[in-house]
């Protein structure tokens, strides 16, 4: 079950950063600190 819950994370966190990229690549500011990224 451990294995699963890592899984599962480690999809949404692969999303959530792929929204965050998105989010700040539109940005001309680019306030997000790269270690976030």
């Amino acid at each position: 079950m451990r294995g699963d819950v890592q899984l599962g994370l480690g999809v949404r966190a692969r999303a959530h950063l792929r929204a965050h990229r998105r989010r700040s690549s539109r940005r001309a500011d680019g306030g997000v600190p790269a270690g976030l990224v």
